[in-house]
């Protein structure tokens, strides 16, 4: 064991107080801080003192404050506090020269709180602060506690990284308080993005929102584990490593973290989600079209502002195509291999040379074969498989013509006749409800001479 520093003593490591091996003009002088432990209501003030060991102060402007995490809050030159917006216990140090000494603060969580004039019930869980609008039933804001403590462990637990700071999260009634609410808390320049989403995370405030409404007609509810994989590769990749004013806090510049990779690892999480298997059949055989056309290339789904922009049928492909890229590498790399290039972007890498450091290769040599990859991966083509949703059955129809009209039949405990249009990269669903019994079904295509072609065979 290292032997300690005898210049140092701890009084109950909450402050350091240095009485030896002091700087010239300091020779029986410590420092500490008053008082040595504070306890805030988010968003509350209190001034801290840095003093001497006889007590005195130290000159204004004298003293070197941090916060850490620099999410709990802020303080000035003055020592002055002002806690962040979320609950959380940390430190502030005070330092000079090298004396340094440090507070433990509680920044404690209410029950309720209005922000921007919006009626908040505050549910504090043990790894988020939850915002809940207070027209929201207690059942849905205990259903929507135990989803962010559910989802928030398998993120950290795929990732194999853990969160730093509790998240925050503000959950709105629906939409007609979602997009109103998002341009009040985040500010309006995330309008336009939000109209286009159910759940939104804003990096440059380290929040999440989302539309209860919408995000919780899934099943099983996916949007915000999205959202906190989100969260935790901005972490990963080091948006707290180089301090930068930002909206009142000290944050980072954006990592250089390609959009399909953001996305694609927030919609592959999604997936793992128990009953949300059928996404990643859906992405695997959906994106085996995209591959044959020149559209939506890994190059085309790099930069966010694009990839914010893009609306329609590829603003819906582009994280099917995210998220079987994510799938390839994660196939090349492991997840480790993952978490490495999202590590070497911390540490000031580009994306492509973290990943020509991990995979030995060029990106190049990926973006190349990832189309025929995806080819590949589809049998037969055109074709038609199956997975279970709940208590439906998702079909997946996929390769046929884009835009034309296909006659599907399905027979087994119950029948069904349908004529759906293929999109215009000639997929398209076909869902069996809850109404259709449990046994073996076959799906075929009726030609125009009346022949019925089986394809498929499945179990309900």
């Amino acid at each position: 064991m290292k032997r300690p520093s005898k210049c140092a003593l701890s009084l109950a490591g909450i402050a350091l107080v240095f009485s030896t091996c002091m700087p010239a003009g300091f020779a029986s002088t410590g420092i500490a801080i008053e008082p040595r432990t504070v306890v805030v209501a988010v968003t509350e003030e209190t001034d801290l003192a840095a003093v001497q060991s006889g007590g005195a102060p130290f000159g204004q402007g004298t003293v070197r404050w941090s916060v850490d995490p620099i999410e709990l809050g802020t303080v000035d030159a003055r020592g002055h506090f002002t806690a962040g917006p979320r609950s959380g216990t940390g430190s502030v140090t005070a330092s000079l020269g090298t004396l340094s000494a440090t507070a433990h603060v509680t920044v404690s969580c209410p029950t309720s709180r209005s922000v921007r004039d919006i009626a908040f019930d505050v549910w504090c869980t043990d790894s988020a602060d939850l915002y809940v609008e207070a027209r929201l039933a207690g059942d849905d804001a205990a259903a929507v506690a135990a989803l962010a403590e559910s989802d928030t462990a398998a993120v950290q637990k795929d990732l194999a990284r853990a969160f730093r700071t509790r998240a925050l999260i503000y959950v709105f009634a629906d939409t007609s308080s979602y997009l109103p609410g998002v341009r009040r808390i985040f500010g309006e320049r995330t309008g336009a993005t939000a109209v286009e989403t159910d759940a939104f995370f804003a990096p440059w405030v380290d929040a999440i929102a989302v539309d209860w409404r919408e995000i919780s007609r899934d099943v099983p509810i996916t949007g915000l584990r999205h959202e906190l994989t989100h969260r935790l590769v901005w972490q990963v990749t080091g948006s707290r490593t180089s301090p930068a004013e930002l909206d009142g806090l000290q944050k980072a510049p954006a990592p250089d973290v390609p959009a399909w990779f953001d996305e694609g690892l927030a919609h592959v999480e999604e997936s793992t989600l128990a009953g949300a298997g059928w996404i990643a059949v859906q992405d695997r055989t959906f994106t085996a079209a995209v591959s044959r056309s020149s559209h939506l290339s890994l190059s085309d789904l790099a930069d966010l502002q694009k990839w914010n922009a893009r609306t329609g049928t590829d603003g819906y492909y582009q994280y099917l195509v995210a998220a079987e890229a994510v799938r390839l590498l994660q196939a090349d790399l492991g997840q480790t291999g993952i978490v490495a290039i999202l590590e070497r972007i911390r540490d000031g890498a580009s994306f492509r040379d973290a990943y020509r450091a991990i995979a030995g290769s060029s990106f190049d040599v990926f973006t190349t074969a990832f189309a025929q990859r995806m080819r590949a991966a589809v049998t037969p083509y055109p074709g038609i498989t199956a997975a279970p949703r709940a208590r439906q059955s998702v079909l997946m129809l996929y390769g046929f013509t884009p835009g034309s009209l296909v006659t599907f039949s399905v027979s087994g405990p119950a029948s069904l006749t349908s004529v759906e249009r293929m999109d215009e990269y000639g997929n398209g669903l076909l869902v069996l409800g809850s109404g259709y019994p449990v046994g073996s079904y076959s799906v075929g295509v009726l030609g125009g001479d009346g022949k019925l072609r089986p394809m498929y065979a499945f179990t309900k």
